[in-house]
């Protein structure tokens, strides 16, 4: 690069932003034209956020924050966090990337690990559009921002499993483990102004269908935190698994959208509007409201505590790993020895499979860029045409959404992209222009370099930037 004229200092010489597609449900969404000045993707601070159209006026482009990196690996560095506003959950993007450099590149774009651009060039001070290369694929498709899709950190033993543990069949699941979302019969709250609470990074688990009910659970550093959602009503209830207080549940009724959100995003928040079930409260009160519970949702309860009492018999889905020995009795064999004892903790597989998952990142852009120079491919169209029938044989399945691995690490990971189809392939005509990386000074292609350059975005919701 110095040869070229540049400094290592210049961290403008190319640009990624993201871009939401514009549909007739952002007209109240403040924008401005696109103009000539420096960079706006940055955030200014300011309460009120005006998003940037595109040339075409067909996209949105969104804001970028610098913000500490996340997790125990990671705490030490700056990210570039790319804000999801509300009203993007659910929408297709894309992305735009500039090259300032006087040098042509070629740019490589990883979507949560999935490469999704192999080899798109980006001629010297220019810009382009990165859009889901559908002809590689076996259906056309778009990329969509949803919720996370949040997978636990399962236990295993390095040791070997009895056999008759080994063959017990796993228990049925209970509604709250059923995965399945119930009909709500347009009897659920507004959904605007009452989200659903996997925007708020908690991970749906099941419902029941009688007593309108859905249920949720996060884990916080204050434990496993366990949410049902009554969504006629708008009711919620709190259950905390606190390691060393136990159970401890509230229900909060008559909640306002801030409230509401205030509870999901802190369930341990005070809305003064509070109360707790007959099993839960102190002697001696009445709660009226006690008498009207649905005995289905009893009898939930009931099972949970059936299930969590149920040791070994709890199903793999359901279990969380933490990374600390209960076993150990500090008072009594002090400091040295439990330096020992956690040397040989870090030493257990399930240790591995912990540390592994906090040196992940999650929700992800990572785009790399290559020097590289424009070659026109020889060949007729008969070997055009063979090239065709081939790739039409070798298309690639639409990836599947990444998971996010439940730990502390990645709380703030609550938004990922769906791969969502949109129709079967289309032949579409390429190019006879590809880009060819420049391997070195040598030029010797068994020699692979590596991107000039390289730029990572963190897509992560508003409400948990701010």
């Amino acid at each position: 690069l110095q040869r070229l004229g540049m400094k290592e200092t210049d961290k403008d010489l190319v640009n990624v932003t993201m871009i939401i597609e514009k549909d007739e449900q952002m007209v109240d969404v403040p924008t401005s034209k696109e103009s000539n000045d420096a960079d706006d993707s940055m955030i200014d601070g300011s309460e009120n956020v005006i998003y940037t159209e595109t040339r075409d006026g067909k996209g949105l482009k969104l804001k970028q924050i610098i913000q500490r990196g996340e997790g125990p690996a990671h705490s030490h560095e700056s990210w570039t966090n790319v804000i999801i506003p509300d009203f993007a959950v659910g929408k297709s993007f894309f992305f735009e990337c500039k090259n300032n450099a006087n040098i042509p590149l070629s740019c490589e774009l990883f979507l949560d690990g999935t490469k999704v651009a192999f080899n798109a060039p980006l001629p010297s001070n220019s810009d382009r559009s990165i859009k889901p290369d559908n002809p590689r694929y076996s259906h056309r498709h778009q990329w969509i921002l949803a919720p996370a899709k949040r997978v636990k950190l399962q236990p295993t033993t390095d040791t070997a499993v009895s056999t008759t543990t080994a063959r017990q069949p796993a228990p049925a699941p209970t509604p709250r483990y059923n995965h399945i979302r119930p009909d709500y019969e347009e009897q659920r709250v507004n959904e605007q102004l009452y989200p659903d609470a996997t925007s708020f990074g908690w991970t749906f688990t099941g419902s029941q269908q009688a007593s309108r009910v859905e249920f949720f659970e996060k884990t916080l550093n204050i434990g496993l935190v366990k949410l049902d959602f009554y969504y006629t009503t708008g009711t919620v209830k709190t259950t905390l698994y606190h390691p060393s207080t136990g159970r401890n549940q509230l229900f909060r009724g008559g909640l306002n959208p801030e409230q509401y959100a205030a509870v999901l995003n802190n369930p341990r928040a005070h809305t003064n509007q509070g109360y707790r079930r007959r099993v839960d409260r102190p002697d001696g009160q009445v709660v009226a409201d006690d008498l009207n519970m649905n005995d289905e949702a009893a009898r939930n309860d009931a099972d949970d505590l059936a299930m969590e009492e149920g040791g070994d018999a709890v199903a793999a889905g359901s279990a969380t790993y933490y990374a600390k020995n209960d076993g150990y009795n500090f008072n009594r064999q002090g400091h040295y020895n439990r330096r020992t004892e956690m040397n040989k903790l870090q030493n257990s597989q399930q240790y591995s499979h912990w540390r592994e998952a906090n040196m992940a990142e999650y929700s992800v852009i990572t785009a790399k860029f290559y020097v590289s120079i424009p070659r026109r491919q020889q060949g007729g169209q008969v070997n055009l045409q063979q090239q065709r029938r081939k790739k039409d044989k070798e298309l690639l399945p639409i990836p599947n959404q990444s998971s996010v691995v439940d730990i502390k690490a990645a709380e703030r990971a609550t938004i990922g992209t769906k791969f969502e189809p949109t129709g079967p392939s289309q032949c579409i005509s390429k190019s006879y222009v590809r880009m060819e990386r420049i391997h070195g000074l040598s030029d010797e292609k068994d020699w692979k370099g590596e991107p000039v350059f390289e730029k990572k975005l963190y897509y992560r919701a508003e409400h948990i930037v701010k």
